[in-house]
């Protein structure tokens, strides 16, 4: 739950910050429940932490997926 109150506590600071000029653009959060304490990430998190990066910029963009 902190996690969320945080980021929705920096949307909020970002948004009401700057009077002339408020922030708008959405932000990114990415909150994993099931990873340990271990040193490092197996290579299917981390695969599935650049799609969702590449997914989220695709979806500010308004690009479309063409094949």
């Amino acid at each position: 739950m902190g996690k969320y109150r945080e980021g929705m506590t920096l949307q909020y600071v970002l948004c009401t910050s700057i009077e002339d000029t408020p922030q708008v653009n959405p932000i990114i959060g990415r909150i994993d429940r099931k990873s340990g304490h271990g040193a490092g990430r197996p290579t299917k998190k981390m695969i599935d932490e650049v799609a969702d990066r590449y997914s989220f910029m695709a979806n500010i963009l308004g690009a479309s997926w063409t094949e």
